[in-house]
């Protein structure tokens, strides 16, 4: 697993570079006059850069047809939905090519995972999608890297349309494909009352499945995959470099801000936190009661668990107080050494 917590801006730009096992290598920046460099400045795309034809706003993948929409950057952007799911069970990859939340706008971004502090207009359960930004410098034989975006939040809040997650001019500037993905916020994505762990990681790696079953047909290459993430996006990401079901996803990581003094949950933690949820809701592991619960109730629940966290256990914080557990499957056992222990030991610093 190569791995790095270089600044974005470096990396970004040549996200296939490889690491000597002895020292940190800095990469070079890329030349200023790539194909599609300009394109990704205010104003010079409406003059200088080719509009995307027609023929490259529809893109056949074996899932089916996507359909896209150009922007002032010249690239293509595609939203798509990646992954079924059901209330507080694992997800499954979808099997065909749909777009998010049953619309039929190509234009139209996903609405947000159910997140406190957002108009219920904003959000849906249905809600593992991703946009994808195709650069008009990649070809159907580009064979070109992605980036996949993981947004931060402390896991319950933010989606891929939030500000400052437009992966067009990214796109453009680093010849690559840019994918900011959704996953599942919250307790509906960390602390099903069935007891299943991390779901939220779990769709994660769905989204990373889709995306090695699709990039070849806009012009990637699905071994060259990059997941970058921020604040909780690069915890998310620490979670899947220790998750043995993860490694075969993605060939490098990118963490900016991980709060990892803030460590993973063990399985009495979370726990602890579950039982007092399992009291709010009042549905005990009942299928058809948690069914039925409406998401106002859920989101209420969740903000009690928010503030009661701290004072049900000193792991917990009102920061993030919501976190991934080690399951034995998806994260590290507890003992692993502490975050400035890996720092002096580590020989990639």
């Amino acid at each position: 697993m190569r791995f790095s917590a270089l600044l974005l801006p470096l990396l970004l730009a040549v996200p296939s570079f490889a690491f000597p096992t002895s020292r940190p290598k800095i990469p070079e920046l890329p030349a200023p006059f790539h194909p599609g460099f300009f394109c990704g400045l205010p104003i010079v795309p409406r003059f200088l850069c080719p509009r995307q034809d027609g023929s490259a706003l529809t893109v056949s993948t074996p899932i089916g047809t996507a359909r896209g929409t150009s922007d002032d950057a010249g690239a293509v952007r595609f939203a798509v939905k990646y992954a079924n799911q059901n209330r507080w069970q694992a997800s499954t990859v979808v099997t065909s090519w749909q777009l998010p939340n049953g619309q039929s706008d190509v234009s139209a971004m996903p609405k947000a995972c159910p997140q406190l502090g957002m108009n219920s207009s904003s959000f849906a359960e249905d809600c593992l999608s991703m946009v994808l930004y195709v650069p008009p410098s990649v070809q159907a034989n580009s064979k070109a890297p992605t980036i996949m975006w993981i947004h931060g939040g402390s896991f319950t809040q933010g989606s891929a349309s939030a500000p400052g997650l437009d992966g067009s001019k990214l796109a453009a500037a680093t010849n690559s494909i840019v994918a900011v993905i959704q996953y599942r916020l919250g307790i509906l994505g960390l602390y099903p009352p069935s007891g299943e762990t991390n779901l939220a990681a779990k769709d994660v790696m769905n989204a990373m499945r889709f995306l090695q079953k699709v990039l070849p047909s806009f012009g990637g290459d699905a071994s060259q995959i990059t997941i970058a993430g921020q604040s909780a996006g690069a915890s998310m990401i620490r979670t899947l470099l220790a998750a043995p079901s993860a490694q075969s996803l993605f060939k490098s990581a990118i963490l900016q801000s991980d709060t990892m003094d803030y460590g993973f949950y063990t399985p009495a933690i979370h726990n602890t936190l579950l039982e007092h949820l399992k009291t709010q809701l009042n549905c005990g592991t009942d299928s058809t009661c948690l069914n039925a619960l409406s998401l106002d109730t859920i989101l209420d629940a969740e903000d009690d668990l928010e503030g009661s966290a701290p004072g049900l256990t000193p792991a917990a914080n009102f920061a993030e107080p919501l976190r991934t557990v080690h399951d034995g499957h998806s994260s590290p056992p507890p003992s692993l050494q502490p975050p400035n222990s890996l720092v002096s030991t580590n020989p990639f610093w």
